[in-house]
């Protein structure tokens, strides 16, 4: 079931179904949660402005119910939020790999290939990619 629509339904989210969620759909998470926790929060503020305007308390009840669904759903932004950091990391490490690789391949290129031969693999290496790529020959 998609993630908006459990929370929706206000199921109970696992650290496993952010896990197991694309990079859109916490994005999309976040940002509706994210804006709920908004609209507590200007609840909260208008009821403390009422309570310093007329000197009584809005429903003792619904201010402890009103704070508890503002905390776990800070708690639940941070956890998408962590996930989506720890997401940005692998992406992050996977291309540093990869800069890695190409530089070692670039570096083999130029051990044991002739500068005719280096240039015609670039020259190819950029035709297939469109043209525009910079290979640091």
């Amino acid at each position: 079931m998609d993630l908006l629509l459990r929370y929706a339904n206000r199921e109970r989210l696992r650290r496993s179904d952010l896990q197991n969620a694309d990079v859109g759909q916490l994005q999309e998470l976040k940002n509706e949660v994210d804006a709920d926790t908004a609209i507590i929060d200007s609840q909260l503020d208008l009821a403390a402005n009422k309570l310093r305007e007329t000197g009584k308390y809005q429903d003792a009840d619904w201010f402890t119910k009103a704070k508890l669904a503002k905390r776990l759903k800070g708690q639940l932004s941070q956890m998408i939020q962590t996930e989506l950091g720890r997401r940005k990391k692998i992406q992050k490490d996977a291309n540093r790999k990869m800069a890695g690789r190409l530089d070692a391949l670039l570096e083999a290129m130029k051990l044991v290939l002739t500068d005719e031969q280096r240039a015609q693999v670039l020259d190819k290496a950029k035709e297939l990619e469109g043209g525009d790529a910079d290979y640091g020959s």
